[in-house]
């Protein structure tokens, strides 16, 4: 099959419309790809941050049905006895309360190590800084 009836040698002042139409074509390409990729960068940042969001409701509800079941049992006989006594110190009639003297001091204090540290020589050099710095 013969095209060379179809395809015409453009003359010189339609060489440089084409030239000028292929120009404005590649322009026009490559803003619609910059504004496309920005698009999806935004598109992206949007997701990533709708899935923080949906984690954070997700902590939330978790928290709430949590404070719904406290609510719950503080609301029951059981749970203001836990309260009455635990924060207030309260007893029922008939019941004895005894109260440890030093007690709390003692579990608040940190442990002191049993296995005796033995101090290494500090050496020269430390003993001159010692010496030059502290006096």
């Amino acid at each position: 099959m013969n095209f060379s009836g179809w395809i015409k040698k453009p003359s010189k002042g339609q060489s440089g419309a084409l030239l000028v139409t292929a120009v404005l074509f590649g322009l026009v390409s490559y803003n619609l790809y910059y504004c496309c990729q920005i698009k999806q960068r935004e598109l992206e940042e949007r997701q990533r941050e709708l899935v923080k969001l949906r984690s954070e409701i997700s902590l939330a509800e978790y928290t709430n049905s949590q404070l719904k079941a406290q609510v719950a049992y503080l609301s029951t006989d059981a749970g203001a006895e836990e309260v009455a006594r635990e924060k207030l110190g309260l007893i029922k009639y008939g019941e004895v309360s005894f109260v440890v003297l030093g007690g709390e001091n003692l579990s608040k204090a940190p442990l002191k190590p049993t296995v005796a540290v033995e101090s290494a020589d500090p050496g020269l050099m430390m003993r001159f800084m010692h010496w030059f710095f502290i006096g």
